[in-house]
């Protein structure tokens, strides 16, 4: 497995991650590549995926359980072969689409948290209770956005 850059966020595995992939010029990203692929600095998202997805190509992704209207566009930078399929790396091409895409997955791991406590617990938590712990236990270890982005 890759080892991670201190600023990828890893999407909760149980937490639903909707995928498309995007045209280039008229030609589906699964058939483009591009040589060079680096992290544009603007964040970075992991996620498990069943199937590869080119390095290069250009996604789109949306939590639709969390925020069903904001859907998010970035690069995939790099993949990596896992148990299930792949773990795929991907960057964004713009601050503001990092910035968000930060906020969308604290919602996403506040939500995963709400539901590990009712599993393990037994604990019903709402959405600002589990909120309010999570940022107690888990927010100062979240992972920051790049230097680069912060300016």
């Amino acid at each position: 497995m890759k080892t991670l850059s201190p600023h990828t966020i890893r999407h909760p595995v149980d937490i639903p991650l909707e995928v498309k992939a995007i045209a280039v010029g008229g030609v589906p990203c699964e058939a483009w590549q591009q040589d060079a692929v680096v992290s544009t600095g603007c964040g970075e998202l992991a996620f498990h995926f069943p199937m590869m997805i080119a390095v290069g190509a250009l996604l789109s992704v949306r939590v639709p359980s969390v925020n069903a209207q904001t859907e998010l566009h970035g690069r995939v930078i790099w993949l990596a072969q896992s148990v299930h399929g792949f773990v795929i790396g991907m960057s964004f091409q713009t601050e503001a689409e990092a910035f968000r895409m930060r906020m969308i997955e604290q919602l996403c791991h506040i939500e995963d948290y709400r539901q590990q406590v009712f599993d393990t617990e037994g604990r019903d938590l709402n959405q600002e209770q589990a909120a309010s712990e999570w940022i107690d236990h888990h927010a100062a270890a979240f992972p920051p956005l790049s230097a680069s982005v912060l300016h």
